[in-house]
C-alpha cells in the first residue's frame, strides 16, 4: 500500500513539474488552471500564480513518503541511519513552507521570483479585494 501511495505522489509531482515548466514558458497555459479550484475567480488566479510553490511542496512530500515508510517513526523506532530521519523532517518542513508560499503568492503576489514572469504585475487577492471596497 505504501508503494501505491508513493507512486501516486511521484506521478503527481512529475505532472505538476511538467505543468509548472509549461506555465513559465507559455503565457496561455496558466489560463487553463484558473477556474479549476472552485473558489472565487480572484483566488483561483492567485492559486494558479502560486503553482510553482505548490509543486515544490508536493515534490518534497513525494520524496518524504518513502522515507516515512522506511524509517517508521509512528512506532517510535527509527530504522536505518539516523540522518534519514533528519532528511525526512527537512522534507516535511519544505512541504509546509511550499504551502505557506503558495498562499503568500495567492494573497500578496510575493515573492516575485516564484511567480511566472507574465503574472508578476498582477495584484494579489488582498489588493484586489481592498480595491473593490
Amino acid at each position: 500500500m505504501v508503494y501505491l501511495v508513493a507512486a501516486f505522489f511521484w506521478l503527481s509531482a512529475g505532472v505538476m513539474l511538467r505543468s509548472t515548466i509549461r506555465m513559465w514558458r507559455d503565457p496561455n497555459h496558466i489560463v487553463r488552471f484558473t477556474g479549476r479550484y472552485g473558489f472565487k475567480p480572484d483566488f483561483d488566479r492567485g492559486l494558479a500564480r502560486g503553482f510553482t510553490a505548490f509543486t515544490l511542496s508536493m515534490t518534497s512530500l513525494a520524496l518524504a513518503v518513502p522515507l516515512i515508510a522506511y524509517t517508521d517513526p509512528a512506532r517510535g523506532v527509527v530504522r536505518g541511519p539516523t540522518w534519514l530521519a533528519y532528511v525526512e523532517g527537512g522534507l516535511l518542513l519544505l512541504f509546509m513552507l511550499g504551502l505557506a508560499l503558495q498562499f503568500c503568492i495567492a494573497w500578496f503576489n510575493r515573492p516575485k521570483f516564484l511567480v511566472p514572469p507574465q503574472r508578476r504585475d498582477e495584484p494579489g487577492v488582498w489588493r484586489e479585494r481592498r480595491a473593490r471596497r
